[in-house]
């Protein structure tokens, strides 16, 4: 696969589709996002997004865990994980749906000025296994689902 200029969010979502279509990978396309894909038992959202500047970047964001308790034991295995996992990071959230409790997210952003497909396949394969390795370690710590 040979790399892409892209200059608006609008190429580069349709190139992020181009090759999960291309890779017979099953989507979902909701409102805001490039697309949504299942790997493993987590769920990742793809966003294409541009900076001030004009800099192109994909983001890659995964839920490990909904409804975790909040305490100084999770925001330690987060800041030490943080120091440990290669790319991405893991980071703390209020819960949108349980009050009192918080969502632990992780994410990894890539630039995407020049699209290679394969690179982003690959980042999308192992961001997806680093997400479900931790996932469920931490609801069985912490709680949540």
């Amino acid at each position: 696969m040979t790399t892409h200029r892209v200059t608006t969010t609008a190429e580069l979502e349709a190139q992020i589709r181009l090759v999960l279509t291309s890779g017979d990978l099953e989507f979902e396309v909701p409102a805001g996002a490039a697309a949504t894909i299942t790997i493993g038992s987590n769920q990742v959202a793809i966003f294409a997004m541009q900076l001030e500047g004009g800099d192109l970047l994909i983001r890659l964001a995964s839920i490990l865990a909904r409804g975790a308790a909040p305490g100084s034991e999770l925001f330690e295995y987060v800041a030490r994980g943080n120091a440990e996992i290669l790319f991405g990071r893991m980071s703390i959230m209020d819960s949108t749906e349980l009050m009192g409790m918080v969502d632990l997210w992780f994410d990894h952003m890539m630039f995407s000025e020049d699209f290679d497909p394969a690179d982003f396949i690959r980042t999308l394969d192992l961001f997806a296994k680093a997400a479900d390795l931790r996932d469920d370690d931490i609801v069985a710590r912490f709680g949540g689902v």
